[in-house]
């Protein structure tokens, strides 16, 4: 049975996923891991993908392949998202991470990014009604509309939780007025195209860190466990008053809160804000959240190449 390392290189995270297909064709995951690593903190006012940054991501994908090939892996795959194709300094950053680990990172396409993200999100779920994806990550949000026996028709905006936080939350706690331009600012990525690929499905599916979060603190986790967090579901009153009461807090307060993942405290309240414009855009009533997104539909793509 052929094992694979799958690495995902975000704006905020890397991630990691080990991955296997069974017998009978079934994708199974023995390991998944996380490292908040900020690749993209600062860039928004720089250009440029800090050095200590880079050389932090670095340490981070040889341990992650360290891991891969202990864990039987036949070959690591390290993907790279927004941050790699908009930083002014990408190509000095994708060299140092090869230097230092020995893995070549592919950075995809907008488009292949929604693709395989949609792909992932939805693997092993019923399919039979359309769906829309929703994968918010730190540099850009994919939104990608699934429908039976129609390829997926995804839409990337430049706007994730990172951008959005270092463009307009700046005091801690963020005031009225900074959330309300982050909301205005939204709302003016979700053009026509966008709300009638969002108004015209069934059910919206989300994937990324902000929605699994969130799951995580709705369910009570002490910590983390997937198997509970992916195929819950969150309901718009739920994420209101999840936001409602992190918009309250400081920085230490939300970091104290979400203890589970103290790092994501800086960019959370700009993911939730995107992530409930995705759903007043398309009049849902609840969201879906999956564990899955990109490392799961990078490691269907490698074992269908196989």
């Amino acid at each position: 049975m052929e094992r694979v390392g799958i690495i995902d290189i975000g704006t905020h995270s890397v991630l990691y996923l080990l991955a296997q297909c069974n017998e009978d064709g079934i994708i199974e995951c023995p390991d998944q891991a996380l490292r908040s690593v900020r690749l993209g903190h600062n860039m928004m006012r720089t250009g440029h993908i800090a050095q200590d940054r880079i050389a932090e991501v670095a340490r981070v994908v040889k341990t992650f392949a360290a891991s891969a090939n202990q864990d039987g892996a036949s070959r690591c795959i390290a993907v790279g998202t927004q941050v790699f194709r908009t930083a002014k300094n990408s190509q000095e950053a994708l060299d140092i991470i090869e230097q230092t680990s020995g893995i070549s990172v592919d950075v995809l396409t907008p488009e292949d990014e929604a693709l395989w993200s949609s792909q992932g999100a939805l693997y092993g779920r019923d399919q039979s009604d359309r769906a829309v994806v929703a994968d918010i990550g730190g540099g850009s949000t994919e939104i990608i509309a699934v429908k039976p026996d129609t390829p997926p028709a995804p839409i990337s905006h430049s706007i994730g939780a990172v951008v959005l936080t270092e463009c307009f939350l700046q005091h801690n706690p963020p005031t009225g007025e900074e959330i309300e331009a982050g909301f205005q600012t939204i709302r003016s990525f979700h053009d026509e195209h966008t709300i009638h690929l969002l108004s015209s499905a069934d059910k919206l599916v989300c994937v990324g860190g902000t929605i699994t979060t969130l799951a995580a603190l709705h369910l009570k986790l002490s910590q983390y466990d997937s198997s509970r967090v992916d195929g819950a579901i969150l309901t718009l009153e739920q994420i209101q008053a999840q936001f409602d009461q992190l918009r309250t807090l400081n920085l230490d307060q939300r970091r104290t809160y979400m203890k589970l993942d103290p790092e994501r405290a800086g960019i959370i309240l700009a993911g939730t804000m995107i992530l409930l414009e995705v759903i007043r855009s398309g009049h849902f009533k609840s969201v879906l959240v999956s564990d899955r997104g990109l490392r799961f539909g990078i490691a269907l793509r490698t074992f269908q190449m196989t």
